[in-house]
């Protein structure tokens, strides 16, 4: 879990941690870079980075949770297409962040990010005045799925396209489920 205070110093080393991971990142796949790696290239001290994260995967939490505090300022006023073209495209800007996050099988990083996130959103799209923890757990779930599927399928699909995928489904879900 990472530990970062609305303090300045602490916003600024974790920034300082989160920019070395890149440029290690160009260096070494993300397995092989350690803590000293980081610390070095970011000149934080290895007792600020452990104030500040607990391990590795933590930096990657946290850049995950500020991309996902930039795109909740982008959605006011949007319908849930654009909502949805918008997630899948903001996605499309950070590739090798969900391609480490594959190859070191920590998708559940991306879920409890968007999961918590998922009431407040849902707000914004969906005509229910409050979903139950199943209905957010679902829906985020198939939204990680549809990503980390058209990441390991290459990456070949544009917003649009998989918006229309998720709308696919949806429907052949609500369909099947009227079969039972």
């Amino acid at each position: 879990m990472y530990h970062i205070t609305n303090d300045k110093r602490a916003f600024t080393s974790a920034g300082l941690i989160l920019d070395a991971l890149k440029i290690c990142l160009k260096e070494k796949n993300y397995d092989l870079i350690t803590i000293t790696d980081v610390c070095r290239v970011s000149t934080v001290s290895r007792a600020t980075f452990y104030r500040l994260f607990d391990n590795m995967d933590d930096v990657l939490a946290w850049q995950i949770e500020l991309f996902a505090n930039e795109f909740e300022k982008e959605i006011s006023g949007r319908n849930m297409d654009e909502i949805m073209i918008l997630f899948f495209a903001n996605w499309m800007l950070h590739p090798q962040l969900l391609d480490i996050l594959i190859y070191i099988h920590r998708e559940d990083i991306l879920f409890e990010c968007h999961r918590k996130r998922a009431d407040q959103l849902s707000k914004y799209f969906l005509k229910v005045e409050h979903l139950s923890d199943y209905h957010l757990s679902v829906l985020t779930m198939i939204l990680i799925g549809i990503l980390t599927t058209w990441a390991k399928n290459g990456k070949k699909e544009t917003p649009g396209e998989l918006v229309k995928t998720l709308q696919r489904v949806l429907r052949d879900c609500a369909a099947q489920m009227g079969n039972v």
